[in-house]
């Protein structure tokens, strides 16, 4: 939009090719940002914590160090939201 705000956050290797002409009349601000502020794993804590934020779309799975190959293969062939948490043999779930 006119006057509007384009944030890019993370890293790529390739060139972002942008409309410069379109950037400058429409006066866009660009912003890069590489990683998150300071702050923010506590404030998203804070959002999971007081039901603010639903996670039931994450698929979570843990698995003991002593199972760290089938940990390995599920995170290869993970797709979307999930995750997998390898911990100490004996906290496991």
């Amino acid at each position: 939009r006119w006057g509007g705000r384009l944030v890019i956050q993370g890293s790529m290797d390739v060139p972002l090719e942008l409309p410069y002409g379109d950037v400058m009349v429409r006066d866009i601000e660009i912003r890069g940002a590489f990683m998150y502020p300071r702050d923010a794993f506590r404030k998203l804590a804070a959002m999971a914590r007081s039901g603010g934020l639903d996670l039931d779309c994450v698929d979570v799975h843990s698995f003991p160090l002593d199972r760290i190959t089938e940990a390995l293969e599920r995170a290869a062939a993970l797709r979307g939201l999930g995750h997998v948490v390898v911990l100490p043999n004996d906290s496991a779930s």
